[in-house]
């Protein structure tokens, strides 16, 4: 399709009128007793006119993200080694001006120089950072403003952690900054192409984003691959496992383009318009450049997609409510006098089965849901029968006799940092399985709400006849979870949003915090990094093999030690700024205030539909009101005329972005 960019623009401002013009109606006087307006309608079409676009990089560690985003800035703005280093996220700015700035969590910002990147860039342990031995506050990220030579204006780069790393917390902490993302690019390389953890990550850490961003995969370190047929060869197997992991899903790219960094970096400093243009085209930039900006384009078409539907849902629920308002007027006084007993009779209804008593009950799911974690984190941390426990004890008897005091020691505290992090994915697992059991509690009682709301505007019996419009048309299948689950759609009040805030900032904390001066348990030397004393082997056979046994059963006790003092960690210590409770009680207390606050709203708004039904039924009395009902169905249906007309361009749309 030729100029999608500009039909895109198109649709964009038109929807975004019909809209606006919608919302105006239904909060006039006249319109007081149409339906709501859908939760979602609004934010969705605020970002219909987005001018700032968030591109979020992303990837296993040693990927070359840091090199491919310098080579796309055209300067050595992030640090680059061979071994893991990038432990904060940097925000690049496409700015006229250059700038540094290190934001910190409780807000304060600090300017830095440029120099000062590496040593606040590459701290690994990032929960608090200790810069030149001045203690600070936890770092959020690191801010750069810099004139980006291969980015359209206004989008914004971020350079995320390596997944994957042997520090835990670089992997939380990319997820964290995931849900800002308006699309990704996540990368491979032709040494290290799509593997498990790489499946892994997209399918638990980015599939299940309420924002449901699109993806562009890129393969870095083009030039190391052995051959151009070998290059292909990795492409074509990474599109595969794209194909095979990530088919139901449109917002996962299906297409993997290599690219050459380090040929791109040359050809930014190149010194003639002829080495630049040939450094160019073998770095392939061109290609991704391409992609990228079909990227963006892609996600704006999301947004439209996704506006478009929310509105044309609300003017068949408005139109399916003013067919009822002008059949009442034509009721006579007996016949308005028995609905009207039959919605009162709703109302008391919704009352005694939706109201307090029901909000109780689920309240009290919730709760129990809160009581099962509490004694699961107990018992995998603190029992006999955890299974972090039995695990590492098995690994511990596994050890080879005959090893040296110096290799048991070696061994030991690979098992200890093992245990921390198997401990960071045991807190993260049981809470999501507990934010999941909210969540299902939670969308009972909408359901069972919005029941009574759809058989009173009796929608089933609603036809499209007078409105043609295809609300299949979804590029991304996510989209749903911003209607179809209500906290979803509550925008910073829900459990859900707060879950996915919580993990990743608190099981950051915890992989951190063992290895801190906050860690002040009888192991906390042992993980800071001290040497465990058992003892020279000496003697005879008998003697070896009892020392032997003795110091496995001292690092059992240690193992014991490090899990319970995590465990206190977790339910005794203040861990979040500016809070003086513990990370559990402080998630608890979330889950508990936004399941409180989700079912207050959703029983507020079922009460007002009902009662919008109502005052309509009451007015019908007075047949003078018909006309200006009548003259809303018409001014509605205008604006189902202009959603019409938007509808051959979206197919249209949907067609040029498939199988990106």
């Amino acid at each position: 399709m030729e100029n999608y960019k500009e039909i895109i623009l198109n649709c964009s401002n038109n929807l975004n009128k019909v809209v606006h013009e919608m919302i105006a109606t239904r909060e006039k006087e006249v319109s007081q007793n149409l339906p709501l307006l859908p939760l979602d309608l609004i934010p969705l079409s605020e970002r219909l006119g987005k001018i700032d676009f968030t591109l979020v990089v992303s990837g296993e560690v040693n990927r070359g993200k840091s090199t491919f985003i310098n080579a796309i800035i055209g300067s050595e703005i992030l640090p680059t080694f061979d071994k893991e280093t990038t432990s904060q996220v940097f925000k690049i700015k496409n700015s006229e001006k250059e700038s540094y700035t290190v934001v910190y969590g409780n807000g304060d910002r600090k300017t830095i120089g440029r120099e000062d990147l590496i040593k606040y860039g590459t701290q690994l342990d990032a929960y608090p950072t200790n810069v030149n031995g001045i203690e600070e506050g936890r770092i959020l990220f690191i801010e750069v403003c810099y004139p980006i030579k291969n980015l359209p204006a206004g989008v914004t780069i971020v350079d995320t952690p390596g997944i994957g790393s042997t520090f835990k917390e670089h992997t939380e902490i990319a997820k964290g900054f995931m849900q800002e993302a308006d699309a990704i690019i996540y990368l491979c390389s032709s040494k290290h192409p799509m593997v498990k953890v790489d499946i892994d990550f997209i399918t638990k850490s980015i599939l299940p984003l309420p924002t449901s961003p699109n993806m562009l995969f890129v393969m870095s370190k083009a030039d190391q691959a052995d051959s151009e047929d070998a290059l292909q060869k990795l492409v074509a197997r990474a599109q595969e496992q794209l194909m095979s992991n990530f088919k139901d899903y449109s917002s996962i790219g299906k297409v993997v383009i290599p690219v050459d960094s380090l040929s791109l970096m040359e050809a930014n400093n190149a010194s003639s318009v002829e080495e630049k243009d040939a450094l160019r085209s073998v770095s392939n930039f061109d290609e991704v450049n391409n992609a990228i900006v079909r990227l963006i384009e892609r996600q704006k078409f999301c947004w439209l997609i996704a506006t478009f539907n929310s509105a044309a849902k609300y003017y068949k629920l408005v139109n399916a409510y003013l067919d009822k308002q002008i059949k009442e007027y034509d009721l006579n006084e007996e016949n308005r006098e028995a609905k009207l007993a039959s919605l009162n009779s709703r109302l008391e209804r919704v009352e005694d089965e939706l109201g307090l008593s029901r909000q109780r009950v689920v309240l009290t799911e919730v709760s129990n849901i809160l009581s099962s974690l509490r004694a699961e984190i107990k018992k995998e941390f603190t029992s006999d029968k955890s299974i972090l426990l039995k695990k590492f004890n098995n690994k511990i008897d596994e050890l080879p006799k005959g090893l040296s005091s110096e290799a048991l020691n070696e061994e030991a505290q690979r098992l200890f940092k093992d245990v921390v992090e198997d401990a960071v994915s045991i807190w993260e697992e049981l809470c999501e399985t507990a934010v999941r059991q909210i969540q299902s509690s939670l969308n009972i009682y909408h359901k069972e709400c919005q029941v009574q709301i759809d058989e009173e505007y009796n929608l089933e019996t609603n036809s499209d006849n007078d409105f043609s419009v295809d609300l299949n048309v979804t590029m991304t299948e996510r989209i749903d979870a911003m209607r179809g689950k209500y906290f979803s759609a509550l925008f910073g009040t829900t459990v859900g949003v707060f879950a996915i805030n919580a993990l990743a900032a608190t099981s950051a904390t915890v992989a951190s915090i063992v290895s801190s001066s906050a860690f002040l348990g009888p192991a906390g030397w042992i993980i800071g990094g001290g040497t465990i004393l058992y003892g020279l082997f000496y003697g005879n056979k008998k003697a070896k093999e009892k020392a032997f046994a003795k110091a496995k059963s001292e690092i059992k006790g240690h193992v014991s030690e490090i899990l319970e003092e995590i465990y206190n960690q977790l339910t005794q210590t203040s861990l979040m700024e500016g809070k003086h409770e513990s990370m559990l009680h402080s998630f608890e207390k979330s889950m508990e205030d936004g399941v409180t606050d989700s079912i207050s709203e959703i029983y507020s708004r079922t009460k007002k539909e009902l009662e919008g039904a109502k005052r309509a039924l009451v007015d019908s009395a007075n047949t003078s009101n018909r006309v200006k009902v009548v003259n809303q169905q018409t001014l509605w249906n205008n604006f189902a005329i202009t959603l019409q007309k938007i509808v051959p361009n979206l197919k249209g749309l949907k067609a040029e972005f498939e199988g990106i």
